[in-house]
């Protein structure tokens, strides 16, 4: 009768065990696509966030400078000491171009010029690497991940409100 205790005892935790760590697996084993999601949208919330980083210094830059906004990317570097990621993670291995694209059309002019700031774009992800949404900073400092037909309409108003062309091939 205590073998037949201790046999059954065993047998029982053996399956809670096994219950237990099949149960934990399906839970915690992502997909192949699901880790490519997440990948995905970290790139995309780092982006984001390096966007943020430009829009910011930009606003710095120009306290520094009389209130007159950089005139590239490059200024916004340089003033930073470097310390600036100019290249989007969403960007492919393989890319050659700029990560980040800035509106170089607002550079030099007076930060009080533009009313209201939040309608101009100032810096926003090459759209080379964005088939589905673009990630975009404003003169105001505010950022927005925009599907690409919103972003169009939005850089298209900065350039008239500028009185310049558009870019070609946006």
């Amino acid at each position: 009768m205590k073998r037949w205790r201790i046999l059954s005892c065993v047998v029982a935790m053996g399956l809670l065990v096994g219950a237990m760590s099949s149960g934990c697996s399906s839970k915690n084993e992502e997909t192949r696509e699901e880790k490519e999601e997440k990948e995905k949208t970290m790139a995309s919330d780092a982006s984001l966030f390096n966007i943020r980083v430009i829009c910011r210094a930009s606003v710095l830059y120009a306290d520094a400078h009389q209130q007159s906004i950089p005139n590239s990317l490059e200024d916004i570097k340089s003033f930073l000491g470097g310390r600036i990621m100019l290249e989007s993670p969403r960007e492919p291995e393989n890319f050659d171009g700029p990560g980040y694209i800035y509106v170089t059309a607002l550079g030099g002019k007076k930060f009080g010029q533009f009313y209201p700031p939040h309608e101009y774009v100032i810096v926003y992800e090459n759209p080379a690497f964005c088939p589905d949404f673009i990630n975009v900073g404003f003169l105001d400092g505010h950022c927005e991940s925009m599907t690409l037909p919103s972003f169009r309409k939005s850089l298209e108003a900065t350039y008239k409100k500028l009185g310049e062309p558009m870019p070609d091939g946006i």
